[in-house]
């Protein structure tokens, strides 16, 4: 094989990338198509059955259309300098003019912009880490050093990646609470590539489990820790001591913490990224559904620890669903398809071993691939002052002097008319990579839709209920509006009493 850099690295066999190719394989087979299929069938049926039960509590609580009751937040109308006239009530209410509001979005999204270009601006310090890092360690002259230089690399990659993931969302974090519309953390963008020669997939593989599992564990010891930490540190700040501690428990239930500053938004936006991992790059981490089944099994004991020793009791609060969150699941769910159908078709070697098997191989079979994947190169065709250097390493005379060496590829051979150019199987691969992703969503889009119309919204029990409820409605205001005919045609007062039409629910009758 061609060195992997251009000066001091040597020739290389292949077979001594065989470990990593067979781990590769345990994530990157045809069943990786089949699964990527199965979770976003899955993702499609939990969206499903979660609004089905969301209109169960919805009618059980009686908000089905509480949202149409909420009033105006006290900050919006701190804020407001100015009235104006609802359309639909017929009264005034604050508004804000459009020049302030102008004024604030753009503010807010000159920031998101800034945090953008510093996440690029992140991901290309990475991608050059890896560069450079997985550059020396090749270079370096023990086999043992160059043959895990791939997987030491990836491994430390991704540490840095989370790491810098995490200091960008607690600096999101604090900017969510200036503008709302920037509450956005960044779980995802940080997935550089620079790939083995086994190939990309398992790349992939090793930055989703650090990033995911270390995510998870660094949210359930700052969970579990920091409550404890804050409280000792009060302590030690006061002077307490255990003589000073309170010994009621409405004493100690009143020290405890109040509610989180924004609600239940974390422990939301936890379970979003989550089911981002899940269904985004499945195919690519197939262990990520497991990881988050462990997770959340922990997450359920450590949040009713959290919500019963560690806070007050939190205050009821209506809500008619989850709000703009469901809005986000239904999105990443379709951004799934999209991603999942890229990953296969471009990280792993599907496509490139159907191509071959079936456009390629006599046999139909993968006997020979690994051959056709190499194309070749002539040594005396390299530039000056590169290819491989030995002053400082010791190899036997068959490489030294070879002529030629290999590199993964499709490309003409040194000697022809367009020798080092794509041949014509690269775009008979890039065709199939382009049929496949446009297969794949249609077949899973399709699949999608016929789930959700077959399984409607809201179960026929609650339909049933709804609709006797308008019957009922309707029959106590036929009733009203007769009672008070007959009165009209005696002469008598029409009006309804008060408190009927407040039994009725008709107080504007």
């Amino acid at each position: 094989m061609c060195p992997q850099c251009d000066v001091k690295c040597p020739y290389w066999y292949i077979n001594e990338t065989c470990t990593y190719t067979r781990f590769t394989f345990l994530f990157d087979n045809p069943a990786t198509v089949f699964f990527a299929v199965f979770m976003a069938v899955w993702a499609t049926l939990f969206l499903e059955f979660w609004q089905r039960r969301q209109h169960v509590l919805a009618w059980d609580w009686d908000v089905q259309n509480f949202d149409d009751e909420e009033t105006v937040r006290p900050q919006y109308e701190k804020q407001a300098t100015e009235k104006k006239l609802n359309p639909v009530t017929q009264q005034e209410q604050p508004h804000i003019p459009w020049s302030t509001r102008f004024i604030a979005k753009t503010y807010s999204f000159c920031s998101l912009f800034f945090l953008l270009v510093l996440v690029m601006a992140a991901v290309f310090g990475v991608i050059v880490y890896r560069i450079i890092i997985g550059t020396l360690l090749y270079m370096n002259e023990k086999d043992a050093v160059r043959n895990t230089s791939s997987i030491v690399t990836s491994i430390t990659a991704s540490i840095i990646n989370l790491i810098v993931i995490m200091i960008l969302g607690q600096v999101y974090k604090l900017l969510a609470k200036l503008f709302t519309d920037m509450g956005r953390y960044n779980y995802y963008a940080l997935l550089d590539l620079y790939c083995d020669p086994s190939g990309c997939m398992v790349e992939l593989v090793i930055q989703l489990t650090t990033i995911m599992i270390g995510k998870q564990f660094f949210n359930n010891i700052k969970e579990i820790v920091m409550p404890k930490l804050m409280k000792w540190i009060k302590k030690i700040l006061k002077g307490e001591t255990e003589a000073s501690a309170p010994r009621t428990s409405w004493e100690r239930d009143y020290l405890v913490q109040g509610d989180p500053l924004l609600g239940f938004f974390d422990e939301y936006l936890e379970m979003v990224i989550q089911y981002g991992f899940i269904t985004l790059f499945v195919a690519a981490f197939p262990l990520a559904p497991l990881f988050a089944l462990l997770n959340n099994i922990m997450e359920i004991r450590i949040d009713a620890y959290k919500y019963t020793v560690e806070y007050r009791r939190p205050l009821a609060a209506r809500a008619q669903d989850i709000g703009i969150w469901y809005s986000i699941l239904r999105s990443i769910t379709i951004l799934a398809v999209i991603f999942n159908a890229f990953v296969i078709s471009t990280t792993s070697d599907f496509i490139q071993r159907l191509v071959y098997m079936y456009g390629y191989s006599d046999n139909k079979n993968l006997e020979g691939y690994m051959n056709n994947s190499l194309s070749v190169f002539a040594t005396k065709d390299f530039p000056a002052n590169t290819g491989p250097d030995y002053s400082h390493i010791t190899i036997n005379t068959e490489l030294r002097d070879t002529e030629f060496c290999r590199y993964r590829g499709y490309r003409f051979p040194p000697g022809d008319v367009k020798e080092y150019q794509v041949n014509l199987q690269h775009w008979h691969i890039f065709t199939a990579q382009l049929a496949f992703v446009v297969v794949f969503e249609h077949v899973v889009f399709f699949l999608a839709w016929f789930i959700a119309v077959i399984i409607p919204n809201v179960p026929q029990s609650v339909k049933d209920q709804m609709e006797r409820e308008k019957y009922l409605a309707k029959t106590v205001i036929y009733k009203l509006e007769s009672e008070r005919a007959k009165k009209a045609r005696k002469g008598q007062d029409s009006s309804i009493p008060e408190s009927e039409a407040r039994v009725s629910g008709l107080t504007n009758f």
